[in-house]
């Protein structure tokens, strides 16, 4: 599988996936992807995984060496590209993990954008005219293979949904102001992943009034803080060793214990 191109396919794509055929997932526009290539923005990273956001959701992908990811900033830009296995459930193996930056995210999502365009408007023709006319109407077999697997994988497929999806990446792209869905950046992201970056920036322990200091940095005031810390103790991921300091559970902390 190592051989193959990587899709370049939205979080949310993947995620709407229901169907396999042949040990591959297959998307409602008829994707099968072995191998993904994705940029986005890294909001939660593990010693086990790593979530990436584009504008429509988030995926996670499964990493087996710590140095991939150790030294990336959460949350912050970067690209990845994995081999995706359907084993019971989904799981997408990084071979890779890199830092990037906003412009490579735009290119990606551009990318990602005409390709999407290109199996939605396909799939729109063959369920007008059938698939086995698409390649005679000008479609690339490529198109006209993703048709024919959707069509056979999901029967009728929500297109509005994908078109809405499509007009609303163009938006973001051109960043108009009032679109659903704004292409993220890394101030965009959570409280809890906001807080989880501080703490990480501050060696993995530090006092409440450095985490809030740090924080107010980052556009985070005392009750979102506060509220913060509490989801990420009641998860687990962050404990308070003493009063009103708090340390990094398991994997986050990279100084050790």
């Amino acid at each position: 599988m190592s051989g193959e191109p990587s899709w370049r396919l939205f979080a949310v794509e993947l995620r709407r996936a229901t169907q396999v055929a042949g040990g591959r997932l297959i998307t409602e526009l008829g994707a099968n992807p072995g191998r993904l290539f994705m940029v986005g923005i890294a909001t939660m990273k593990t010693d086990r995984g790593i979530e990436v956001r584009d504008h429509t959701d988030s995926i996670v992908f499964t990493i087996t060496r710590r140095t991939e990811v150790g030294d990336l900033e959460v949350p912050g830009y970067v690209m990845v590209h994995g081999n995706l296995r359907v084993q019971g459930a989904q799981t997408i193996f990084a071979d890779y993990v890199m830092r990037a930056d906003r412009s490579l995210m735009e290119e990606w999502t551009a990318e990602a954008l005409l390709l999407l365009v290109e199996r939605l408007e396909a799939l729109v023709e063959a369920e007008r005219s059938g698939v086995e006319r698409l390649v005679d109407l000008g479609y690339s077999p490529f198109a006209a293979s993703c048709a024919r697997r959707a069509l056979e994988a999901y029967g009728a497929v929500d297109l509005e949904y994908y078109r809405g999806l499509a007009a609303a990446t163009r938006m973001a792209l051109m960043g108009e102001a009032g679109t659903m869905l704004p292409l993220p950046t890394p101030e965009s992201a959570d409280p809890e992943t906001l807080v989880l970056s501080v703490l990480r920036s501050l060696g993995g322990e530090a006092s409440y009034e450095e985490i809030l200091q740090e924080a107010s940095r980052k556009g985070l005031d005392r009750v979102s803080v506060d509220s913060a810390l509490d989801s990420l103790i009641s998860s687990g991921l962050v404990e308070e060793v003493s009063l009103n300091v708090f340390r990094l559970r398991g994997g986050g902390h990279e100084g050790g214990s």
